[in-house]
């Protein structure tokens, strides 16, 4: 939203980008780097106020440091720079430097083609890689980039069948499971803006960010104040909610007529009376439109139309609104088909099975007194960075099955979250390399973990919100997770209570709980040791039932 801002800011120059934003939140720092092709030919007064209004732009408590460089590449630092920026985004693609790639600069436009082999081609053709690229460029730099593959006959790599297998599954899994839900709409009045005539979408099914986006819902917490560096702009906020229960912030920007009669003077040099005539017929637009802002009052419905994007510091998505228009939602289900039956097969993860797991030894031992006699459940354990379902990801999940007391399958992935994770305690806790771009997204395992899950109960922590924030994901590939929920802690609790082990044990601590039932944890947050822990756990709690 800076650059957006500071376009609003400054309409004449529109070949302004920033090149890096970072927030840093335990220093409470925020550094800017803005870039401009030809900036020795900017005014150092300009220069300075540009750096002086994103510094304003900065929440309050944050330090902030802009810095402002010149939007020019020579072939080598533009391949030096697409080197560093596909290593750190886009590892999975093994490209070399020199000879992998060719570039060409002439005037403002970069040529780059890529020499890659057939199996590299076909990947980057399926993940949509130059489109992809050409899009994340142009957020960096205001060269016209022009973004190509070439078959190279000459390199010889191995086939990776798993891989290329992979990447197929996931395209098209991608294309499937695509929502493609559409909120009904009628006596739509073209209000601000131009008239919007497409079917909004739910709310709900915003995933990442898009350059267009049409939603309908209610209006709620309206504010409405004048720019305090333009006072001609009008910022206006509100939260937009639907029948989905989804809801997204939006903000609106409204440009108001300079109607002050001296300034009208000195801009346009019309006699006295003409100039009256036009801040007279300026104001009363100004009037209308303010009016009409006003008239947005707490439970309108509105359809709108804008970017969705992320915000600048809170990384949360919100809407740009561009267009806005009354209308009434036509109430509907919104979802008629859930489907409660789990697929005939596993799609893209498939569980691990064990033969079996005992603790004490390989005789086979009766669990008759264990109160997991009988019983069918499974721990599940996750990575988050948090609950709120448009913002927050789900990183990795595990969950294990336990059949009457005994461990049987282990069902682990790690999961695409669709944006960057800026948060590296969190990344840093992950058992693989930050390229998640291979795994796939929570939507796309949704099906795999419903009927992994089907017909057992759930052990773990924080499951109404975890199954909350998966729900949102399940419900426009037409799934609703309604397992029963155990609370890990209770579970525990009552297994240690059934068990012939007198030693006190912390019950809050899954070190303490695996020192007592003698099982390895390799990692205490990790999900992917965790689950696997407890369910060993788990198992030898059973064979020492009292």
């Amino acid at each position: 939203m800076i650059i957006d801002k500071l376009y609003a800011k400054y309409p004449n120059m529109t070949d302004l980008r920033a090149r890096e934003i970072r927030v840093d939140k335990q220093l409470r720092k925020v550094f800017c780097i803005l870039s401009y092709p030809d900036l020795p030919s900017v005014e150092g007064a300009l220069q300075n106020e540009i750096v002086d209004y994103v510094k304003t732009l900065t929440p309050v408590g944050y330090h902030c440091s802009v810095s402002l460089v010149n939007d020019t590449f020579t072939e080598v630092t533009f391949r030096k720079f697409l080197l560093d920026y596909l290593k750190k985004n886009y590892p999975i693609f093994a490209i070399s430097g020199r000879d992998g790639i060719s570039i060409q600069i002439e005037n403002r436009k970069i040529n780059v083609t890529f020499y890659v082999d057939k199996v590299t081609k076909t990947n980057m053709e399926l993940a949509e890689f130059c489109e992809k690229l050409t899009e994340k460029l142009a957020v960096i730099t205001c060269f016209e980039l022009n973004i190509t593959l070439q078959l190279d006959e000459t390199i010889n790599r191995v086939v990776d069948v798993t891989e290329q297998e992979k990447l197929v599954r996931l395209a098209i899994n991608r294309e499937l499971l695509k929502p493609s839900r559409y909120m009904q709409v009628a006596n739509v009045e073209k209000y601000i803006g131009k008239e919007i005539l497409t079917s909004p979408m739910y709310i709900s099914d915003i995933r990442k960010a898009m350059d267009s986006c049409v939603i309908c819902g209610k209006i709620s917490g309206k504010t409405l104040k004048a720019s305090k560096k333009d006072p001609t702009m009008h910022i206006c906020k509100f939260t937009l909610t639907d029948d989905s229960q989804g809801s997204i912030n939006c903000v609106m920007f409204v440009q108001f007529q300079l109607e002050d009669f001296k300034v009208i003077k000195e801009t346009t040099g019309k006699s006295d009376s003409e100039v009256h005539t036009i801040s007279k017929r300026r104001a009363a637009a100004n009037d209308k439109k303010m009016k009409m802002l006003m008239a947005l009052y707490d439970g309108t419905e509105v359809v709108v139309r804008g970017k969705v994007a992320f915000s600048d510091f809170s990384q949360r998505l919100e809407l740009r609104v561009y267009d806005l228009c009354k209308c009434v939602i036509v109430k509907q289900k919104l979802q008629t088909n859930l489907n409660k039956q789990p697929p005939a097969n596993y799609s893209l993860v498939s569980p691990e099975y064990f033969s079996e797991y005992r603790q004490l030894g390989f005789v086979d031992q009766i669990v008759e007194q264990s109160i997991l006699k009988d019983k069918k459940v499974a721990i599940l354990h996750f990575n988050w960075t948090g609950s709120v379902k448009t913002e927050d990801r789900i990183l990795c999940v595990s969950a294990v099955r336990v059949d009457n007391g005994h461990v049987s399958q282990k069902f682990f992935t790690y999961i695409n979250p669709e944006k960057p994770i800026e948060d590296k305690q969190m990344t840093n806790l992950l058992a693989t390399s930050n390229d998640l771009v291979l795994y796939p997204t929570l939507s796309e395992i949704v099906p795999d973990l419903y009927k992994f899950l089907y017909g057992y109960e759930v052990v773990g922590k924080d499951l109404d919100l975890f199954f909350d924030f998966v729900n949102y994901y399940a419900a426009p590939v037409g799934y609703a997770f309604s397992n029963k929920t155990i609370n890990q802690a209770e579970m525990i609790s009552q297994l240690f209570e059934n068990s012939l082990i007198t030693k006190k044990v912390n019950l809050l601590k899954l070190e303490d709980i695996c020192k007592a039932c003698k099982v390895t944890l390799n990692s205490s947050v990790f999900c992917g040791e965790t689950a696997l822990a407890l369910a060993k756990c788990f198992a030898f709690l059973a064979e020492n039932s009292k």
